[in-house]
């Protein structure tokens, strides 16, 4: 491609192997068995208190998430990477943060911004506590990256 030459994303998408789909996750020194391993894991089972914030845990496509706005934003998510507006879509990505913190990111993925793909990390916020104010400093200062809240 030539120098001041706007990027296309079908040049982009064009010649793009599976490996190459996870390249954001790839970025932080994630794969996708590690993401797998590390996934949470969902439900509730008989007898287990409801959740403080009222969330209720909502089931979409197999894959069960921590509330009703998570669930709608990853169907939102999937649209967008259907549509190759966005790319290598993780969930529950683990960003180890310092003195053993670790930040659970609802999701992860890249999209084009000014020709440049950029990895996205994102969580569905319906209450920010005082413990996630501090974790999104400590992954903005680690990785360089602002949470984007939806």
């Amino acid at each position: 491609m030539g120098r001041g030459k706007a990027m296309r994303l079908e040049d982009i998408t064009k010649d793009m192997s599976e490996d190459c789909k996870n390249l954001n996750c790839d970025a932080l020194g994630l794969t996708p068995e590690t993401i797998k391993a590390q996934a949470s894991p969902s439900g509730r089972g008989k007898g287990q208190k409801a959740s403080k914030f009222g969330n209720v845990r909502t089931e979409l496509n197999g894959r069960t998430y921590a509330s009703g706005r998570e669930a709608a934003r990853a169907a939102e998510l999937q649209l967008m990477e259907k549509g190759k507006e966005i790319f290598g879509l993780c969930y529950q990505v683990r960003l180890p943060l310092a003195g053993g913190v670790v930040y659970v990111a609802d999701f992860l993925y890249s999209e084009v911004v000014a020709g440049k793909l950029v990895t996205i990390v994102e969580d569905s916020k319906g209450w920010r506590t005082p413990e996630y104010k501090i974790k999104k400093k400590l992954v903005k200062e680690r990785y360089g990256i602002e949470i984007k809240e939806s």
